[in-house]
């Protein structure tokens, strides 16, 4: 009976089998090395949720961005929102791939992202530059840790060679940002 109210919890959340929660709240994974896990699929769930509130910032700060610098600074934005846009649907078909279910409900988004949206305050172009280039640098940071989750402990190189890519254009869009902005 306790089973088939898992299974019928597990449909109506939308949560992938894997990632079902004990009745006590411990999560059961069952995990040999080299296939994915539970952990892995939540995390790459929550670099999408990330990814979306940085491709919600960039196409913010594109519409809104003003100032001398203007056309390079728009179409710098447009650049990157046309990169995380890609990286949205890479990282829910790696989802796909792992048998798990990627975020599609935009509810979903802030409850599972680390970042921030960005306030409806007025930021002068300077300070959305910042506050692009502090996202990423913190996405770096997790997508490091990723990295070496995926190959320490799951051999998951489909999804650790996914994270590299990721990082290795955030680190040139970090690197495009810091050369933009103005001291």
């Amino acid at each position: 009976m306790r089973s088939q109210n898992t299974q019928q919890q597990q449909k109506k959340s939308n949560i992938p089998p894997k990632t079902a929660r004990a009745a006590d709240g411990d999560a059961k994974v069952s995990q040999k090395r080299g296939e994915p896990s539970a952990a892995m699929i939540e995390d790459l769930n929550t670099l999408l949720a990330d990814q979306w509130i940085m491709l919600m910032k960039s196409l913010n700060y594109h519409w809104n961005i003003e100032g001398i610098q203007f056309r390079e600074i728009h179409k710098l934005l447009e650049d990157m929102y046309e990169e995380v846009f890609e990286s949205i649907d890479q990282i829910a078909e790696r989802v796909r791939a792992l048998g798990g279910r990627p975020l599609g409900a935009i509810g979903a988004i802030p409850e599972n992202a680390r970042l921030k949206d960005a306030t409806g305050t007025k930021r002068q172009a300077n300070e959305m530059l910042q506050d692009l280039l502090n996202d990423l640098e913190a996405l770096n940071r997790t997508l490091r840790e990723g990295i070496k989750r995926c190959e320490d402990e799951t051999e998951d190189y489909g999804t650790c060679d996914l994270m590299t890519d990721l990082l290795r254009g955030n680190e040139k869009q970090a690197w495009m940002l810091r050369a933009s902005i103005q001291q």
